[in-house]
């Protein structure tokens, strides 16, 4: 006579691969929000202290936020 799993046969047989996944992309989306705090609080410090290299800051952290949103995007496409 067979022993039956239950419960437990479909938890053995789980895809551990689906937490990895689920994990990277939650990553990247806490990535995307980092960019977007890190833009407000160099917009804040360029009304603060305006100096001549706000621009540039502003510009690489809009590129900052380019590159999260395409990693982001990239991400779950291929998942």
């Amino acid at each position: 006579m067979p022993i039956d799993g239950g419960v437990f046969d479909s938890v053995l047989n789980f895809d551990i691969s689906i937490f990895f996944k689920i994990f990277f992309v939650l990553f990247l989306i806490f990535y995307m929000v980092f960019a977007f705090v890190l833009y407000r609080q160099l917009t804040t410090m360029g009304r603060a202290l305006p100096t001549a290299a706000v621009p540039f800051f502003r510009f690489v952290s809009i590129l900052h936020i380019g590159f999260a949103l395409a990693l982001t995007f990239v991400t779950v496409g291929v998942f």
